[in-house]
């Protein structure tokens, strides 16, 4: 058994099958394949959360075309783009060259690219995938859905507001699915500055007051992902569809998905749904 993870931190991995030989039967490692025995929780498979390595054992005779290699990284070194050092965050070792000083708060939206739910009291009360992404300095990322794509039986307005510094007044929703209701499990930004408009019409939802949040097909465990600081593979069921003029190559339902910090996602698509009559040898 090969331990790649080690003792101390360093960042995943991405290593071609060719560099391992047949004495590296049972790394430790993540791999594109059905051959991995993943002995995580179910909760917390697809993912590779910070701080965290696990354990998979891999056939060195029937090695896939790459093996992705979760390497733990010490907590307090961990970047993110709004915490611990990173470039928004309070604790920033660099500075912006800018001829005017920048606000002492930043904070920032982008689009999150990923089909994204939330399972309340056994049903989806919301699926989207148009979610933004806030980040806030000193602050995991949290998910905004646009209020169309949130079912609307499931929230009833409470009297309760707070004051957001920097988004203005926030009203606070109970969410509520059958018998089964969350208190100030949503909230809206309804006050919001004109160069916020982004999260107009849109809600967040309580992590810890939901039953489970979904990426893609992948349940998603702590807080919503933090593309600038990780590496995530999502078994989605969208269908994937790709053309070459009017021509069919690829048409799959059971697509992977890799989210690569700095890159735009990237479909993996079945070799058996693929036309490979239409590729050049």
């Amino acid at each position: 058994m090969k331990d790649l993870c080690g003792d101390k931190a360093r960042e995943e991995l991405v290593i071609p099958s060719g560099d391992f030989s047949a004495e590296d039967e049972g790394i430790l490692a993540w791999c594109h394949s059905d051959e991995v025995e993943d002995r995580r929780s179910p909760s917390s498979r697809g993912t590779f959360p910070p701080g965290r390595c696990f354990t998979a054992r891999i056939s060195a005779a029937r090695l896939p075309a790459s093996i992705i290699i979760p390497m733990e990284r010490e907590r307090e070194r961990a970047v993110g783009l709004s915490w611990q050092q990173g470039p928004l965050s309070t604790g920033a070792i660099g500075r912006f060259l800018v001829p005017e000083p920048l606000p002492k708060k930043l904070l920032y939206v982008e689009p999150l690219r990923r089909r994204m739910r939330v399972r309340f009291g056994g049903i989806w009360i919301a699926d989207s995938e148009h979610v933004l992404l806030l980040f806030e300095p000193g602050r995991y990322p949290v998910a905004y859905f646009p209020e169309t794509d949130v079912s609307p039986d499931s929230l009833e307005r409470t009297e309760h507001t707070t004051q957001h510094p920097d988004l203005g007044r926030t009203s606070w929703y109970s969410v509520r699915a059958g018998e089964h209701i969350a208190p100030r499990g949503a909230w809206q930004h309804n006050g919001l500055p004109a160069h916020a408009s982004e999260l107009q019409a849109r809600v967040a939802f309580a992590w810890r007051a939901m039953d489970a949040f979904y990426e893609e097909d992948e349940r998603i465990v702590g807080h919503a992902a933090d593309s600038y600081h990780r590496i995530d593979i999502r078994q989605a069921s969208r269908n994937l569809v790709v053309r070459h003029g009017d021509r069919i190559i690829a048409d799959t339902k059971r697509p992977l998905v890799l989210y690569e910090s700095g890159f735009a996602p990237r479909w993996y698509v079945p070799r058996a749904d693929i036309d490979e009559s239409a590729s050049l040898p």
